[in-house]
């Protein structure tokens, strides 16, 4: 399995106006490679490109470049814990600002495009 790259796609750093939303979920060791391998999209409808460095997954729109997540682990062994997030809140980016809805939309990425690959 390929590791996706920032250099492998547009994107622009996360605005300066945005907040952080903390996280408590624990993967297994096969389910944290796949987050580290990250996601590079095949076409339009994937709408997302993910990458992982330096313990932070990146999480880009992949039509404008824009950074909507950083959702950051912490290493448990060989496991990895996202412990907060991030989140994109200039509305020129990015409208969603319920914190409820975000962790929800944060753990079906994971699950949609990272764990279950298709």
């Amino acid at each position: 399995m390929k590791t996706t790259q920032r250099t492998d796609w547009k994107t622009l750093p996360l605005p300066a106006n945005h907040s952080t939303i903390l996280l408590d979920r624990t993967y297994s060791k096969e389910q944290s490679e796949l987050i580290m391998a990250g996601f590079l999209p095949k076409e339009m409808e994937d709408k997302w490109f993910l990458f992982f460095e330096n313990d932070t997954l990146f999480c880009h729109r992949s039509w404008t470049g824009f950074c909507i997540y950083e959702i950051h682990f912490v290493t448990g062994g060989k496991s990895l814990r996202a412990t907060r997030v991030e989140v994109n809140r200039d509305t020129d980016q990015y409208l969603n600002t319920d914190n409820e809805k975000e962790v929800n939309l944060i753990y079906s990425l994971i699950q949609n495009f990272l764990l279950t690959r298709y």
